[in-house]
């Protein structure tokens, strides 16, 4: 099975780090139950992840071609914006407070919240893979404050390398990274060399690896066809199985739920009844709709017709970012972010990568989101529910008991 890739990536001055994320040193025993954070900070921070994930994916799909496939990351995102967080002063770290829901939590008592809540998702699930990695690339003519640079390697695990930024060799570098990081994933995360003008750029990847609790034969799968959002019609490896599924049928849609390995993750896939639009469907989707979705499950019989995919996305975050509140860090004028350097610095981009395959055996996802930095002179069984999900869907993997999406996406092609 290739990988699944999803890409983050906040860059700020040329600088970036990656890391498998971890705040623990001790070695778990292998039967030690992995118990699920419940502090208020760690839970406010999955549930504002998960309040992000919804206007930031309706935000994207505005700004994408109206038949494209959408994959995003909000936990990459947010790894990002905690490393951001750390550096950041006045108006623009409240604005990203917001976005994190942490603006009234000191940031030790955040940051030891969100290395909780990523120890938590990598062991959650022993028959599933996920691995958060966070790294921080600092140009070597750039100095920032050795105190940031501490705390997101304490809390973020994040490694430091400090380098000419804007050379071919760091260019390799990266994707060299976020291809070790992404389990092959994500390859090739920059096409040419970083700005001149970067600074520094701050990086997460995280992985995901998941096999059905329920896996599809291989020998039911059949070659049928999907209509597209434009009506136009392709072949497709149509998957397909009949079993007990937790299921929600609605007015205009319907949601079932796919468990993974020890069913602490999902893939939960809303699917449009015949006739109606997907677009229609998602318009007013929050994290309260889906959340009621979610808790009005029944155990039903599904007969589930599938589609294998793979499928790729890249996108920039600045305008969604700065139409959800988040305007003063990608401006000289307004950026603060004097807990990185003296040097008055602002975002020049945060771009997001993503990739994602699904197959009889499971799921395979990855993502990597950079933060470019600038430097402030630039100015730049009831009954049997039939899902067939032969049209245009949406999907969101999740980890059941801390709530936390990682991926969301929409398939409007295949």
């Amino acid at each position: 099975m290739k990988h699944s890739k999803f890409y983050t990536m906040a860059l700020l001055m040329p600088a970036a780090l990656l890391s498998i994320t971890s705040c623990s040193s001790d070695n778990e025993d292998e039967d030690t139950p992995v118990v699920c954070p419940t502090t208020p900070t760690t839970r406010t921070i999955s549930e504002s992840n998960n309040d992000l994930a919804f206007p930031l994916f309706n935000k994207v799909c505005d700004n994408e071609k109206p038949n494209e496939n959408v994959i995003v990351s909000p936990l990459s995102l947010t790894e990002v914006l905690v490393m951001l967080s750390n550096g950041a002063k006045g108006e623009t770290l409240n604005q990203i407070n917001a976005l994190l829901g942490t603006k009234d939590s000191p940031l030790e008592e955040r940051n030891a919240a969100i290395c909780d809540l990523n120890d938590y998702l990598i062991a959650a699930d022993k028959k599933t893979s996920v691995a958060i990695a966070n790294s921080q690339w600092i140009d070597d003519e750039f100095k920032v404050k050795d105190e940031y640079i501490q705390v997101n390697k304490k809390w973020l695990n994040a490694e430091t390398r400090n380098l000419d930024l804007a050379t071919e060799k760091t260019m390799n570098d990266i994707n060299s990274w976020c291809d070790k990081n992404t389990q092959s994933c994500i390859k090739k995360l920059l096409e040419e060399p970083l700005s001149d003008d970067c600074r520094l750029a701050l990086i997460n990847a995280l992985y995901f690896k998941g096999m059905w609790a329920q896996k599809f034969n291989k020998n039911n799968t059949t070659d049928e066809d999907f209509t597209n959002s434009d009506s136009s019609k392709s072949k497709v490896k149509m998957m397909f199985q009949i079993e007990k599924f937790p299921a929600y049928e609605g007015k205009d849609l319907d949601m079932v739920e796919f468990p993974y390995g020890d069913n602490k993750f999902c893939m939960d896939v809303i699917l449009p009844h015949e006739g109606k639009k997907l677009d229609e469907c998602l318009k007013g989707l929050s994290s309260t709709a889906f959340s009621e979705y979610v808790n009005q499950f029944q155990q039903r019989d599904v007969v589930v017709s599938m589609p294998r995919m793979e499928l790729k996305f890249k996108t920039i975050l600045n305008k969604p970012l700065t139409d959800l509140g988040m305007k003063s860090a990608f401006y000289p004028e307004t950026a603060d972010f004097t807990g990185i350097s003296d040097k008055s610095t602002f975002i020049g981009n945060i771009i997001q990568a993503t990739y994602i395959k699904v197959d009889e055996e499971g799921t395979e996802a990855a993502a990597v989101t950079m933060a470019e930095m600038y430097d402030s002179a630039i100015h730049e069984p009831i009954s049997q529910v039939i899902f067939n999900m032969n049209r245009p869907f949406a999907f969101i993997i999740r980890e059941k008991e801390s709530n936390t999406i990682l991926f969301m996406g929409k398939v409007r092609k295949l």
